[in-house]
């Protein structure tokens, strides 16, 4: 087992947000290496989104454990 911190998850929680649910009008919290203000791809694919937020995690075994199982969940364009 390894030790996967709060911070942690909070890194890639928001990452995942920023690339899936871009321009959402909610406070984010000031998180160390985050960047909010940063050009990320936004993705309609949360299996996608999911993939690339893998990136925020620090350490490898906390993106290796992200793990997506469902039927395909797509936005709508606006």
């Amino acid at each position: 087992m390894y030790e996967v911190t709060d911070l942690e998850c909070d890194r890639v929680t928001l990452e995942l947000l920023e690339r899936w649910a871009p321009g959402a009008k909610a406070k984010l919290p000031q998180i160390i290496s985050f960047d909010p203000a940063a050009e990320r791809e936004t993705e309609r694919c949360l299996a996608t989104a999911i993939r690339l937020a893998r990136g925020g995690a620090t350490q490898f075994m906390t993106s290796a454990g992200l793990v997506y199982y469902d039927i395909p969940v797509f936005t709508l364009d606006k």
